[in-house]
């Protein structure tokens, strides 16, 4: 799983038109790499510096969609 708070390919294209979307095209389809993007993360890094913990555990249950590829999420850090 690779999540971020941007989206996970580089803006702007690296000069590549037939891979607009590398990590998405590729890490998807020929790994079958989970992507979250655009994960607010700002109010959990205030939790971990106030907890002075950096470890936590992560849990996220996506919608099931038949055929679907994508879908809102409400993951989970339990500190």
């Amino acid at each position: 799983m690779l999540g971020s708070d941007g989206i996970s390919d580089p803006m702007p294209f690296a000069g590549t038109p037939e891979w607009p979307f590398p990590v998405h095209q590729i890490g998807i389809t020929a790994i079958g790499l989970h992507l979250i993007d655009n994960v607010a993360l700002a109010r959990l890094g205030e939790r971990c510096a106030a907890a002075g913990r950096w470890e936590f555990l992560f849990t996220m249950a996506p919608l099931r969609i038949p055929r679907g590829t994508g879908c809102p999420v409400n993951p989970v850090a339990v500190l």
